[in-house]
């Protein structure tokens, strides 16, 4: 056979390399596998030469398989069939899980990938356990080990080569005298690379044997690994004598206890590296205690250096003081004068008290109180008889009230009704857009979040018709949450929060009816859920059931029918617990109505378990078989009569049969002869009535045969079965969807039916267990909170959710629609509608004055084509929750839920605050941050002084930042938490150039440029018309803008053939920063209304030159480039990124940015020669290619975003 260096000198196929002492070292090491049908696994493909080397070396070999992370490995092709490739990381375990399904096990395992330690180390903890015994592990290229590169060094701790110096220890591991488990000594190395490797398998290694650049381990069982006996040949002992005595002994090695290199938690180099990383911490904690310290001596000094100011200002101190005494010497004075005013007027009073005018007058001043009371009377009487069912009805209950509860009570039910009136609730907006009709269908556009607006205050249908429904919905992944029917306020904020909504049992009163409209506004899906048939007042009043109820009751709930029906109609569908109920429900004029029933609740399943699981009861082994009836109101003993016949009959056949009652029921008379037989429990805990349940062996639900029992759930068949004990019920709707009969339960209609069904159960005790068996088997499967939630309620959700919404995007910004303000607002608009018309839903978040919304609540709207949530915030916010006001996390939660956006973008968020992305983070939401201006890195977002000046700062410098010690703590605590959350997005996000290298100067490494857009104009043609030169200003009164050095120039212009257009911006929020005034420096000025991106080219054809004077360094300056592309011409202050499109004397000039008038007039003289030379008349056109549009920044913006959702969701 050749040898391994003969196939590489006859090799003319695909390419591979090996250093020269390999060869020999593999003849030597493969040599007992030549001849076999080895598995064998070579890490690193390359160009795949060394696999193909192998099948010729490796003539009888099984399977030859390759793995490199390089992509291009899988276009290699092999006409050996044995040769397989797998691409990916060897290491990762879904590249394993490939290799090893395709074959699990290996003789031969070869690491010839990356060659660095880590990959090394984790590729032996991933394969070792795949090599069988008798096979072997190779590391080639070990030499890469000692090499920084390569996470290496001659005493790196964690370095590939240390690494398999550990396993020699591993081997000998029987002699270390410590009790330490083998593999404790690659605890580092666990660690360090987060790996694992079991004793277990460790205790295999059978060898490591290092060649140069290599490192063989041989694996062999356990047992052929431990040193075993000592065997002693010979027999004279001339030297040494008593090794006879040793033969066949085992080593025992000394204890090492004590023993300092043997007894360490870390090897020596682990614990250097760990020492020099303190010293280096503890070096750097050093350093900043001096800086600290020199800053306290400074502040030390500037203090010192104020006290002796306050000291020198202690006389004007003292003149005030004396000033201060003597005033409240005047004011004391006056107090006194004002208490014996006082007095007198007291006396007054007690005089016209005792006057016989007084008591005249006293019926008088009684009627005028009388009326006002009247007046809020008559304002609730209608609503009051309508909430009473009539005149008579309210009258009726009026002076029930009365007599129990006197005029308290009917002034409580009084406030009740008010409470109820229609009203606006939270809203009071100054914008209609707040109350206009949305027309994006919530299921469209928001994920599945569940609001139940219902009647809490009966237990039994609160427990399974708004609980247990709140947890099914839960189970299946769905958010849902409940609300009482009675607090208006609280329903009309919810809604804005949710994307479907129940109204359980609610009547249709009219702020109910206000409820709904809401909902409708909204656009969302409104169900109106009932288990009862309480919404048709004829089925009511004929029904012999309801017969058994007190009149008063009974009235009330026939008038309450028609206030049912009207919500039952006014919502988009409804719920029905069971399908007679549902067709009523269709019947009745019901659209889209879907069932879902009532299922086991966790309350019963427990004790019917426990139940279950407990010893027989002592009456189920005694001679009785016992008939159970549970009965929780008198209203069914016209029910009974269904079965009652039939009973007596059974318990005159058969005297071993008892009937029992749980609850109250009156027995029919032709039953008192068997009075003996019956056994009467009384109404009790729900528990103790499964108990009761429990101990017999028949149970019963029989109800009249009429439409109104068809609306009844199945619950009494449900109770029964989860017991194991069979049921005979009437064949109403519930019933007959859950039972088959004769096989899991009984459906009986006539006496002979009822008889029949007795009487096979009684005289069959093995079908009284086979059919509780089956009817358990049913409940269960189909019953159980699980199957209804899957088999109904996911059904019901996926009857609204229909579509799989596409990529969503959540937009962030303190301004947007109808509020709009400002560059950022415009650009965050413009760019949601890009991404809107691509496809992608867009849900905006923006803030509110809390006289348009109530603090910290909700408003949902449209805008655009967009659903918006409105927040309200208050303008009186404190120094901290302006930027981490955590009154906002509460609501941004519940929008985060019911959107599910694939991505946040944030924009401009003061006022807001930092905490929606603390929410972000605990959703695992990737986030992205627009850098709209320094409000990340300063409390001084603009750079500017109180004057209006730029400070001037390249880097944030935090002692201008602070003036006093409060502020000072106030900046350190606003630095660390808002860089600190900044530092969670997934990109931060720059509109300009200018401003990317600015943030980067002040600590954040990565910041992308995604360069700001403008609008496309329609037509990029700008004509000038006339001689007059027409100069534009869009910004307010403030200095900020530059407006006071605009005026100083246009005061000192000499060229009065110039007129100039001002845009106010703030009339967007509803004031005018300019008086007429601030007007008068140049009479051919004029005052022109906002422009919005719908009229933005009306306003700049009107203009030749667009002023730009900003006093602070602007982040992009989106004005400037509306000028541009639109051929205006612009002069702009050197304030950051409003110049990078500026080409001096081309398309604009740049001024100063420290400028007091005299450049910014100078400039303006130098535009009107261009102008009157180069565009005297007609086109003009200036260069302004690199500008950026919206569609375009879109389309880079949709680029970063997918790559950051695809980096969370590779798949």
């Amino acid at each position: 056979m050749k040898k391994l260096y003969k196939l590489y000198e006859e090799s003319t196929g695909k390419i591979s390399d090996k250093w020269n002492i390999y060869f020999d070292a593999y003849d030597n090491i493969m040599a007992p596998y030549r001849n076999k049908a080895v598995t064998m696994l070579e890490i690193g493909v390359q160009n795949g030469g060394s696999l193909e080397a192998w099948s010729n070396y490796f003539a009888q070999a099984e399977k030859i398989i390759g793995c490199d992370i390089d992509e291009l490995c899988g276009n290699l092709t092999y006409t050996d069939p044995r040769i397989s490739v797998f691409v990916g990381d060897a290491t990762s375990e879904s590249t394993s899980k490939k290799i090893t399904s395709f074959q699990p096990d290996f003789d031969i395992v070869i690491d010839d990938g990356s060659h660095t330690s880590p990959d090394i180390i984790r590729a032996f903890c991933k394969y070792f356990g795949t090599i069988k015994d008798g096979g072997v592990f190779i590391a080639e290229d070990l030499h890469c080990s000692y090499w920084e590169n390569y996470e290496g060094g001659i005493y790196h701790p964690y370095s590939s080569i240390s690494f398999f110096k550990r396993l020699v220890d591993i081997i000998n591991h029987e002699h270390w005298g410590v009790d330490r488990a083998s593999g404790s000594v690659l605890d580092e190395f666990k660690e360090h690379y987060q790996v694992d490797i079991d004793n277990e398998l460790l205790s295999q290694i059978h060898s490591v044997e290092f060649i140069n650049s290599i490192c063989v381990v041989r694996k062999k069982g356990h047992e052929h690994n431990i040193l075993g006996e000592r065997y002693i040949a010979g027999v004279e002992e001339s030297v040494v004598v008593g090794n006879k005595n040793y033969h066949k002994t085992f080593l025992n090695s000394p204890p090492q206890n004590d023993n300092i290199w043997s007894t360490m938690l870390h090897s020596p180099a682990a614990e250097w590296l760990e020492m020099n990383e303190r010293l280096a911490d503890l070096t750097a904690r050093h350093e900043q205690s001096q800086h600290e310290l020199e800053q306290l001596r400074t502040d030390n000094n500037t203090i010192q250096t104020k006290c002796h100011e306050v000291l020198a200002d202690n006389a004007d101190l003292h003149d005030l003081l004396d000033t201060a005494n003597s005033t409240a010497s005047h004011l004391q004075n006056r107090v006194s004068q004002l208490e014996s005013r006082i007095i007198d007027l007291e006396k007054q009073i007690n005089e016209i008290w005792k006057s016989k005018s007084w008591k005249i007058t006293k019926p008088i001043r009684w009627f005028f109180t009388s009326l006002r009371r009247a007046k809020l009377l008559t304002r609730l009487i209608g609503p009051s008889i309508r909430r009473g069912g009539g005149i008579s009805s309210t009258f009726r209950k009026a002076v029930g009230v009365y007599r129990r509860d006197g005029l308290a009570g009917i002034r409580s039910r009084l406030r009740t009704v008010a409470h109820h009136m229609p009203s606006e609730n939270f809203v009071h907006p100054t914008y209609p857009i707040l109350k206009e009709q949305i027309t994006l269908p919530a299921e469209k556009i928001l994920a599945p979040r569940v609001l139940i607006i219902g009647e809490l205050s009966i237990p039994q249908c609160k427990k399974y018709r708004v609980l247990q429904k709140q947890e099914m919905f839960r189970q299946r992944g769905y958010e849902c949450n409940i609300l009482d029917w009675n607090d208006i306020a609280g329903a009309f904020e919810a809604l804005q929060r949710h994307s479907v909504v129940i109204f359980y049992r609610v009547p249709g009163f009219e702020s109910v009816m206000h409820v709904i409209s809401e909902a409708k506004r909204l656009n969302i899906k409104t169900y109106w859920d009932v288990d009862d048939l309480i919404f048709d007042e004829e089925i009511l009043r004929n029904s012999k059931t309801l017969k058994g109820l007190d009149s008063t009751v009974l009235k009330d709930l026939i008038n309450g029918a028609t206030l049912y029906r009207s919500t039952m109609l006014a919502c988009d569908g409804g719920i029905a617990s069971t399908p007679g109920l549902a067709k009523a429900m269709q019947e009745a004029g019901a659209k889209d109505v879907v069932i879902i029933e009532n299922a086991l609740d966790n309350q019963t399943m427990v004790t019917a378990d426990k139940i279950n699981n407990s010893d027989v009861s002592a009456t189920k082994s005694d001679e009785y078989v016992r008939i159970v009836y549970g009965s929780g109101t008198n209203t069914h003993n016209i029910d009974f009569e269904e079965a009652a016949p039939a009973i007596a009959a059974v318990l005159a056949k058969y005297p071993n049969t008892k009937f029992r009652v749980i609850g109250q029921l009156d027995l029919p008379d032709y039953l008192s002869k068997y009075i003996t037989q019956i056994e009467f429990f009384p109404t009790c805990t729900y528990e103790e009535y499964l108990v009761l349940l429990s101990e017999c062996d028949i149970s019963i639900a029989p109800l009249e045969n009429y439409i109104f029992n068809d609306s009844k759930s199945n619950i009494k068949y449900i109770e029964a079965s989860s017991l194991h004990i069979p049921s005979i019920c009437s064949p109403r709707s519930a019933f007959t969807q859950a039972i088959t009969h004769e096989e899991n339960g009984y459906l009986c209609e006539s006496e002979s039916e009822w008889i029949h069904a007795f009487s096979s159960l009684i005289e069959d005790k093995q079908k009284r267990i086979t059919i509780g068996e089956k009817a358990y088997q049913n409940v269960m499967s189909h019953y159980s909170p699980v199957s209804i939630a899957q088999d109904q309620v996911q059904p019901f959700i996926d009857h609204i959710f229909t579509e799989k919404r596409p990529q969503t995007i959540l937009s962030v910004n303190c301004y947007y629609s109808p509020r709009s303000f400002g560059g950022a607002t415009i650009v965050a608009q413009e760019i949601n509608k890009q991404l809107r018309d691509s496809g992608k839903i867009v849900h905006v978040v923006t803030a509110f004055s809390d006289r348009d919304i109530a603090s910290y609540q909700c408003k949902r709207y449209e805008t655009d084509g967009m659903n918006a949530f409105g927040i309200g915030i208050p303008d009186n916010l404190s120094s901290r929750e302006s930027f981490d006001n955590q009154n906002i996390t509460s609501v941004f939660k519940d929008i985060v839920k019911v959107t599910k956006p694939d991505i946040v973008h944030f924009h401009c968020i003061q006022g807001m605050g930092v905490s929606m992305l603390d929410v972000c983070n605990q959703f695992n939401i990737p986030h992205v941050v627009t850098l709209h201006d320094a409000w990340w890195l300063s409390t001084n977002q603009f750079m500017i002084d109180k004057n209006g000046v730029y400070v001037g700062q390249a880097m944030i410098d935090a002692e201008r930042e602070t003036g006093n010690i409060a502020n000072k703590h106030l900046h350190f605590l606003r630095e660390k938490r808002v860089r600190g959350t900044l530092n969670t997005a997934a990109a931060i996000l720059s509109p300009s150039k200018y401003f990317a290298d600015f943030h980067i100067a002040n600590g954040f490494k990565d910041v992308i440029i995604n360069k700001n857009g403008v609008l496309k104009p329609k037509s990029t043609e700008h004509i000038r018309c006339g001689s007059t030169l027409r100069f534009g200003y869009v910004g307010g009164n403030t200095e900020v803008k530059g407006f006071h050095l605009i005026r100083k120039a246009f005061t000192k212009l000499t060229d009065q053939n110039v007129s100039l257009s001002i845009v106010d911006n703030t009339t967007n929020l509803g004031y005018s920063s300019f008086t007429k005034s601030d007007l008068d420096f140049f009479e051919n000025t004029l005052l022109v209304p906002g422009y919005t991106q719908a009229n933005i080219d009306d306003f700049f054809a009107n203009i030749d030159v667009l002023l730009f004077p900003t006093q602070w360094k602007e982040s992009f300056g989106l004005t400037v480039r509306e000028a541009l592309i639109r051929n205006v011409w612009v002069i702009v202050t050197d304030a950051g990124g409003v110049t990078e499109d500026i080409i001096e004397g081309e398309n604009g000039f740049i001024i100063p940015l420290e400028d007091k008038g005299g450049a910014l007039l100078a400039a303006i003289n130098k535009t009107l020669d261009i102008y009157s030379t180069r565009y005297a008349q007609g086109k003009v056109v200036l260069p302004s290619n690199n500008i950026t549009t919206f569609d375009q920044q879109a389309v880079e913006l949709q680029g970063i975003f997918d790559g950051i959702i695809s980096a969370k969701n590779p798949d």
